[in-house]
């Protein structure tokens, strides 16, 4: 699977299937921040204080075998990572629900889709720390200052 940096945000790519070379990206972030790309600073400070809506974000990838993911994601910085495979069927089934469960319309931007979703979202709350939420449900460890996307990844057990 794949960590991936966008700016302000971090994505999880995880694999359809074990093996394959067919990935789904999941983020999050404030509904008009995020989703609607309202991006005035007053916006980001709104999203961060008195946010209403988060909105979550996917979107299907295929990455080859040894390509490198930065180039073909168009992110600041990717990471590969491997983790147990039994623990990528139950994250991917959550975030399947909750996007089913996500209410509204979905809107279509920069290649991903967007759906609203009952989840608070937040300086405490925001995507780095929900990434790091879901890394921790793959057995890792993260370590470090994950409001900011400064946090490092340490697999818990061996794959």
């Amino acid at each position: 699977m794949y960590v991936s940096l966008y700016g302000r945000h971090t994505r999880l790519a995880l694999p359809v299937e074990p093996g394959s070379h067919r990935y789904v990206e999941y983020g999050v972030g404030d509904w008009r921040y995020y989703a609607l790309a309202e991006r005035h600073w007053t916006s980001g400070v709104r999203a961060l204080l008195l946010s209403r809506q988060t909105a979550l974000s996917k979107r299907s990838l295929n990455i080859e075998p040894g390509a490198v993911p930065k180039n073909r994601l168009r992110s600041e910085r990717t990471v590969a990572i491997i983790v147990p495979a039994d623990t990528v069927p139950p994250l991917a089934a959550n975030l399947q629900t909750l996007w089913r469960n996500g209410s509204g319309p979905t809107i279509e931007r920069y290649g991903h889709s967007y759906r609203k979703i009952r989840r608070d979202y937040g300086l405490l709350r925001n995507s780095n720390r929900q990434t790091a939420l879901w890394l921790e449900q793959l057995d890792c460890r993260v370590e470090g200052f994950v409001l900011w996307s400064e946090f490092e990844v340490r697999q818990e057990s061996s794959p």
